[in-house]
């Protein structure tokens, strides 16, 4: 399965498209859009169909071999960082 080898790269992306954004609006206008933006049911179906959309093309960056993932560049700098 192709999400199994880039568990970080869906963490950095879900962090980056969600956290990040509402971090900064409430930083510049004090509102707390973090808790109250979505409802549950909306939020379900854009986390469904972001999982369709995403699934394929982990599918084919699996099929590349993963490279410049965030397992790929841990890799790499632990292989240099060891020698």
């Amino acid at each position: 399965m192709a999400a199994k080898r880039n568990d970080s790269v869906d963490v950095l992306t879900h962090f980056a498209l969600f956290f990040i954004p509402l971090r900064i609006v409430n930083a510049a206008t004090g509102v707390d859009y973090l808790r109250d933006l979505l409802s549950t049911a909306t939020a379900f179906s854009l986390a469904a169909l972001l999982m369709v959309l995403y699934y394929p093309l982990l599918k084919r960056w699996d099929k590349a071999g993963g490279k410049y993932s965030c397992e790929w560049l841990l890799a790499r700098l632990l292989s240099i960082l060891s020698h």
